[in-house]
């Protein structure tokens, strides 16, 4: 049985996944994006977990977790937050 279906976009330049369960006609969405982000100076690949109608991102995660906690509250200007 198919209980769910996904597709891949471009949003903002950004590569995301969307997935969406059976039969969700009007729940948001969520979106799975991968995109590069300059953190403490360096390139860094990030990984971006989004929702609704206009692709929002709502969490940001590091490749480590001294990462993750250094920039707990850090927002890139390039991305649109819920």
């Amino acid at each position: 049985m198919d209980w769910s279906e996904g597709n891949a976009f471009t949003h903002n330049g950004i590569q995301y996944f969307s997935v969406r369960s059976w039969l969700q006609e009007t729940a948001p969405h969520n979106y799975y994006g991968v995109t590069t982000e300059k953190v403490n100076g360096q390139d860094t690949r990030v990984l971006l977990l989004a929702e609704g109608g206009h692709v929002q991102v709502q969490e940001v995660g590091y490749p480590t977790e001294q990462l993750a906690k250094d920039n707990v509250d850090t927002k890139f200007d390039n991305l649109d937050y819920q």
